[in-house]
């Protein structure tokens, strides 16, 4: 279900807190209601979810990217963060594997202005976390994955076949990363940009089942973002 509410959980250890975006996948019946929201490309779950009985999946494939407007617009400020995050398991850990949730910023027509997302990349470590976001200190139109690790070049975070929640949070030059609310790494972005539309996908024929559920977009003012982090994996655990 997708909506636009006051994220009341996080309202209760902090003062302030502005409308979320979430997306869980429980208002859709069938595959027919996601595909005529989404685009056709990922498989409905009815059987299994985060904190709910439906997911997104890249089974049984072939799979193809799908994406969503957000109907509103998110800036990322140093006074108010932006926290990006999504929920994610799999079933059996395979190298081959590339299955992401991206939040994208695009200019008035529609051209791509930066990325960030959340999920697996395969092609450079087996059995890590991945992340991606646009390097504001690379090239325009290069994007990189980034490995989580401890900061000495270290895996910082195994896969399993649980559900983890892969977090974002952006300020106006500088996107941290956490896996389960502890930090794994930093990126730079470009300044100033608005990002508005989600997308999902799977890339390489890839050989593990990955469910993606609870997708959150929202901004909070400093210092609620950080406290929320430290929070995510006290409430916002799966039941």
């Amino acid at each position: 279900m997708r909506k636009l509410f006051a994220l009341s959980v996080v309202a209760l250890f902090v003062s302030t807190a502005s409308a979320t975006y979430v997306e869980d996948f429980e208002s859709y019946a069938d595959q027919a209601a996601l595909d005529s929201a989404w685009g056709v490309g990922q498989f409905l779950d009815q059987a299994k979810g985060y904190n709910s009985a439906q997911s997104v999946t890249n089974k049984p494939g072939p799979t193809a990217a799908i994406g969503y407007a957000l109907g509103a617009e998110y800036v990322a400020t140093d006074a108010t963060p932006l926290v990006f995050r999504a929920r994610f398991d799999v079933d059996v850990l395979h190298w081959w594997t590339r299955n992401w949730v991206r939040l994208d910023a695009r200019d008035p027509n529609g051209g791509l202005q930066d990325l960030v997302a959340l999920g697996f990349n395969s092609s450079n470590s087996q059995f890590h976390y991945h992340f991606r976001g646009g390097d504001g200190t690379n090239p325009a139109g290069l994007w990189k994955w980034y490995e989580i690790d401890d900061g000495s070049g270290n895996p910082a975070f195994t896969r399993d076949t649980e559900w983890r929640t892969l977090t974002a949070v952006l300020w106006d030059t500088k996107i941290k990363y956490y896996v389960d609310g502890v930090y794994g790494g930093e990126v730079n972005k470009p300044s100033g940009l608005t990002y508005d539309s989600l997308s999902i996908g799977t890339s390489y024929s890839s050989q593990e089942q990955v469910w993606i559920d609870d997708i959150e977009v929202f901004n909070i003012p400093e210092p609620s973002a950080l406290l929320l982090i430290g929070l995510a994996g006290l409430v916002l655990r799966r039941r």
